[in-house]
């Protein structure tokens, strides 16, 4: 289902394959999912009884792909909506450090919201900030769109989020994606 939000074309030339695989560590790292230089995305599954549920792997392709469509088309102007002197705190090891530190959260989270983060995880790399919006506009469970009419912050990201997807593809408007959540309820 995931791969029905995208036109054929966005896929075929920005995705190269997809591996879906009981686990995934790195250095003693359990990760979620990741992605390559070959436009690869890997999702870990290991059953429901592990968490690994339905709605947890979708979101899993949308943040990896996001990255590689990030990769190619990055937004530049997303680092301008965080706060005055703000350094994502984990940019060396691309978010692994975040995992290993146990600072890699993806509860909504109040105080977040205000700065203009969606959770913990999305202030350790601009690319895991971006790769939260995403995941989230393909894929929400109705508090999403409410929570970036609450918080201004969250909103211009939302705006360049859209502009960005918009780019690569002219359906991705701010109404497709609200379109697409609503058909998951």
């Amino acid at each position: 289902y995931a791969l029905d939000k995208y036109p054929a074309k966005v896929l075929k030339e920005n995705l190269g394959k997809l591996y879906i695989l009981k686990s995934l560590n790195f250095y003693g790292v359990d990760y979620g999912g990741t992605n390559d230089e070959k436009y690869r995305v890997y999702i870990a599954n290991n059953g429901i009884d592990m968490g690994y549920t339905a709605l947890f792997i979708e979101k899993e392709f949308h943040h990896e792909f996001s990255s590689i469509l990030f990769t190619k088309f990055e937004e530049s102007e997303w680092g301008q909506i965080n706060p005055a002197g703000f350094v994502y705190f984990d940019e060396q090891t691309g978010g692994s450090g975040a995992i290993r530190e146990g600072r890699a959260s993806q509860e909504f989270d109040t105080k977040m919201h205000e700065a203009g983060f969606l959770y913990e995880y999305a202030q350790s790399t601009l690319e895991n900030d971006f790769n939260s919006f995403a995941e989230n506009i393909f894929v929400n469970d109705g508090i999403f769109f409410k929570l970036v009419e609450e918080y201004e912050k969250l909103s211009l990201k939302l705006d360049l989020i859209v502009d960005f997807y918009s780019s690569i593809d002219p359906r991705f408007t701010l109404e497709y994606f609200k379109e697409i959540s609503l058909l998951e309820k």
